[in-house]
């Protein structure tokens, strides 16, 4: 059987029962969390503080207001609102950029959350329940799979791809295109002094933060090349959440291109602008008894 044919919605197959995201999660991916869980159906008990849900140092905002002078609505109606991570993770043009600065704690949130809303989607197409509701989170349906951080274990074979871990660290027989350019997002920017010249091929309709261009330290999740697994940025972009605490996984956008092997693993002490994180999927045999 294709293990892809199957996999469950946004992965690839890794190994055995166990499945990762193609790319990291996205500000969209998170936004879809933040109004499923403080707008749930399901009582007021499963409605939460929008400050245990938003990534650190984000406000919520009409992002239509972004932008605008009115010092009463939106962007404007606190100082603090106006701030580069609330741009970052409310603006439409970084919707497909990881989410950053989250916690380990919220990333776990997220990933219970997903299961939940999965599991049920898929009870809707098995005819177990009568409909799926994208804003209800449904407790009592058949757990067909399991949405969680992935074990460090797990992310190595991931992020090796099947090629030689200590001869191809990063799932590619080479990590530069043939132009020079290399195949995941690690060219270390800076994104707040950029001069006119140097953006200008570069995000050309990035907001702006106090007449600044507004260059992100991150790319979009699809950004490169996918290794031979089909994920994308397994070693850049950002550094990676894993269900150990303290670590976490690969290179981000901060760090210079060095030698780095797949199975190393980096430290941390709290959510920053380098971390993010994908989920790992592990599916059951009611999964699929349904998929096939």
């Amino acid at each position: 059987m294709d293990q892809n044919k199957f996999a469950p919605p946004g992965t690839m197959w890794v190994s055995g029962n166990i499945y990762m995201d193609i790319h990291e999660i996205s500000n969209e991916n998170w936004h879809e969390f933040y109004y499923s869980v403080t707008t749930s159906t399901e009582g007021s008990d499963s409605i939460v503080d929008y400050r245990e849900i938003l990534p650190n140092n984000v406000f919520p905002t009409d992002s239509s207001m972004i932008e605008s002078d009115d010092n009463d609505t939106g962007m404007g109606a606190q100082k603090n609102k106006n701030n580069f991570f609330n741009i970052y993770y409310h603006h439409h043009y970084y919707s497909n950029y990881p989410v950053i600065m989250v916690s380990r704690e919220k990333a776990q949130q997220f990933c219970a959350w997903r299961t939940k809303v999965v599991n049920a989607y898929l009870a809707a197409e098995a005819g177990e329940i009568e409909e799926y509701l994208p804003d209800h989170t449904y407790n009592d349906v058949k757990q067909r799979l399991v949405y969680r951080l992935p074990t460090k274990q797990e992310w190595d074979k991931a992020g090796q791809a099947g090629l030689e871990s200590a001869k191809y660290p990063f799932g590619y027989e080479e990590i530069k295109n043939k132009n020079g350019t290399y195949k995941f997002g690690l060219d270390n920017v800076a994104y707040f002094n950029n001069t006119e010249e140097q953006n200008k091929y570069v995000h050309l309709r990035a907001p702006s933060l106090n007449g600044r261009k507004l260059i992100p330290p991150t790319y979009p999740v699809y950004y490169g090349k996918p290794n031979r697994f089909g994920l994308y940025n397994m070693p850049g972009n950002v550094s990676e959440y894993v269900k150990e605490d303290t670590i976490v996984k690969g290179l981000n956008w901060s760090d210079e291109m060095r030698e780095y092997f797949i199975d190393e693993n980096l430290p941390y002490k709290r959510p920053t602008m380098m971390i993010g994180f994908r989920c790992a999927c592990e599916t059951g045999e009611p999964y699929n008894e349904v998929i096939n």
